[in-house]
This record gives C-alpha cells, structure tokens and sequence, in this order.
C-alpha cells in the first residue's frame, strides 16, 4: 500500500509503517498545497491513503478524487508516542 503522510504527522510514523511505501508530503515538496490539490496529486501518483490530523480535509474532497482513502488521526498532539499505539 503506498501512504502519504500530510505535513502535520510526525515524519518518525514511517517507521513504524514498514509493510508499506510510506512517502511524506514534505519530501514530495508538496507542503502548503491545498487540500483539493493534495489529494488529486496524490490520487493521480498512485497513493492509497493519505494520513492527516486535518479534520476538515474529508470534507473538502473534490468530486474526481474517488480512490484515495483519508485516515484522520485525532489524538493528542500528535506526536509519535501519541500514535504509535493506536
């Protein structure tokens, strides 16, 4: 499964996601794209998921995104030892 993780999720969660190709926004230079933007790029490079702690962000799915799962993670600060449990 290829898993894009949005600039507000620790960058140490990929380690914990070794099953899969885990790639960070910021490293794609994609950081201060907008919402709509970011899920249709990461839709047409072939993510599966994209992990965020925006809770607005499934709201603002654009109609042709129809593939890309969203996770929204809502604990704590999110800081890695707040997500590494769940």
């Amino acid at each position: 499964m290829k898993v894009l993780l949005d600039e507000d999720i620790p960058v140490k969660l990929r380690e914990s996601l070794t099953a899969h190709e885990v790639v960070t926004v910021a490293f794609l230079k994609w950081k201060g794209v907008r919402n709509g933007n970011l899920m249709r790029r990461a839709e047409s490079d072939g993510f599966d998921v994209l992990v965020t702690r925006d809770v607005g962000l499934g709201h603002q799915r654009p109609r042709d995104v129809e593939r890309l799962a969203i996770i929204h993670v809502r604990l704590g600060r999110g800081r890695i030892n707040d997500l590494l449990p769940h």
